[in-house]
């Protein structure tokens, strides 16, 4: 009986180890750090939530993680990325697939800032546009203008046909 014990809190103690080793415990630690932040920061601004509304995704992530550690700590053969499997039990992408969307959203983002781009000089143009055309409005307004009050004094040009 002491022996299973003491084979028992070795096992412990190895996956403990393992978990640090891999970084599963700074990960998970600085994770939580940060979500009960924003959930503060949160219930700051929006005072009209309860703070059930808050934890409860909280409570459904540490739910997750733990049926994800309990699954890790019973494989006879670790894998070789802590973070990986546990991502992965708890439905988040792989390191390559995490490493495909973060080139695509680099893609993506260089596509915007192009489009951005475009949009402010088109915008620009636009308004050259309308300037010009206002201008030749006022213009041909001003110039009407004088032959109607040319026309009222009576100084009609002659025609010499």
């Amino acid at each position: 009986m002491m022996r299973y014990k003491e084979e028992k809190e070795a096992k412990k103690e190895a996956f403990r180890k393992y978990l640090e080793s891999s970084g599963v415990v700074d990960t998970v630690t600085k994770g939580s750090l940060i979500s009960s932040s924003f959930s503060f920061l949160v219930g700051g601004f929006l005072p009209s939530f309860h703070i059930h509304h808050l934890l409860f995704p909280q409570l459904l992530w540490v739910a997750g993680l733990a049926v994800a550690l309990v699954a890790l700590y019973e494989q006879d053969e670790k894998p070789s990325s802590a973070l990986e499997f546990i991502q992965q039990k708890l439905g988040g992408p792989s390191l390559c697939e995490y490493e495909k969307l973060q080139a695509e959203m680099s893609d993506l983002q260089l596509k915007y800032n192009e489009l951005l781009a475009t949009h402010q000089v088109t915008v620009k143009e636009l308004e050259e546009v309308k300037v010009s055309h206002t201008m030749a409005a006022t213009n041909t307004t001003s110039a009407a203008n004088t032959t109607a009050s040319e026309i009222a004094n009576g100084d009609v040009p002659k025609d010499d046909g």
